[in-house]
């Protein structure tokens, strides 16, 4: 019943937290060198401010980033500078922005505060956000020491330097919402991007650790369980309110087949998966399909 309603209500991309329980194989990361991209374009105007050395704030016109430099932190009186870019992160999450001047030195890292929306996290979830910085051969690195404030869907981080930054997504499923026509089928699979801060059993409380973001890679299958659809296992079986669920590479993806009618009370469809992680949360991934006839588009539901 949990799900059924669930499903009546669900938002697109939007993702569930469990309580943590089996710890599985952990997720092994391939060597591969980070992934250079194209610098990202000016996307919005820039916002600028005058800040000396006894601190302040800069906050953008839409209220969604806030840049909070600290007392000292400044030698003198700087117009310190913040404009939205295109995100060509891999895995990127929302907006990207350039701070600055670049090059600017700063005696303590400045404070970032940002208010995503469900939109921004494109089937990941608030607590596998990551933050990363282009460096001058145009690789990402990324570390995931930010703080989480659910209630006002906040997340922070620390910025030791100025230049293109971003949040990142560590952990993500595709497609995370859409519309199907009866009988109409779609390829769930789940991602793992690195950049997660490499413990260093010599320095237990270094915030500063980075790792190089990469092509996202599909999770192995041991990190992949109880796919699900309205919350019921329709593993290799088909049902006629709900559709049925064939599952690839022993349950690391799934094909999800719509009803063969539009269904009159379960519309939209949920389909989700857990991801579990050794020693952390259990996540639960949720894709939404709204399933309608050819001839009537979902009023207001994006592919």
């Amino acid at each position: 019943m949990f799900f059924r309603h669930f499903a009546s209500r669900f938002l697109p991309g939007m993702l569930l937290l469990l309580a943590a329980c089996h710890s599985p194989e952990p997720v092994v990361e391939p060597l591969m060198p980070g992934l250079p991209t194209e610098i990202g374009q000016p996307a919005g105007a820039v916002t600028s401010q005058v800040i000396g050395p006894e601190g302040g704030s800069l906050i953008l016109p839409d209220g969604r980033l806030i840049l909070t430099i600290p007392p000292g932190a400044l030698s003198k009186p700087t117009t310190i500078t913040v404009q939205p870019i295109e995100n060509k992160a891999p895995g990127g999450a929302g907006q990207a922005y350039r701070f600055g001047p670049e090059g600017t030195p700063l005696a303590k890292p400045a404070q970032l505060s940002w208010h995503y929306a469900a939109e921004d996290l494109r089937g990941s979830t608030p607590e596998a956000l990551g933050i990363a910085s282009q460096g001058r051969d145009r690789v990402w690195m990324g570390r995931t020491n930010v703080a989480l404030l659910p209630e006002t869907q906040t997340v922070t981080a620390s910025l030791p330097q100025f230049g293109d930054w971003t949040f990142f997504e560590q952990f993500y499923m595709t497609p995370t919402s859409g519309v199907l026509s009866p009988g109409e089928t779609v390829q769930l699979d789940v991602f793992v991007q690195t950049g997660r801060a490499k413990a260093d059993p010599s320095r237990p409380n270094s915030s500063d650790q980075v790792v190089p973001l990469v092509v996202p890679w599909k999770l192995n299958r041991s990190q992949i369980r109880n796919w699900r659809v309205n919350g019921e296992p329709l593993d290799g079986r088909y049902d006629d309110r709900l559709g049925g669920l064939s599952l690839l590479n022993e349950g690391a993806s799934a094909v999800y087949k719509a009803p063969d009618r539009v269904p009159s009370r379960t519309n939209p469809i949920a389909v989700s998966v857990e991801l579990v992680r050794p020693g952390s949360q259990q996540v639960l991934f949720v894709s939404t399909r709204f399933i309608v006839a050819a001839s009537e588009p979902a009023a207001g539901v994006r592919p």
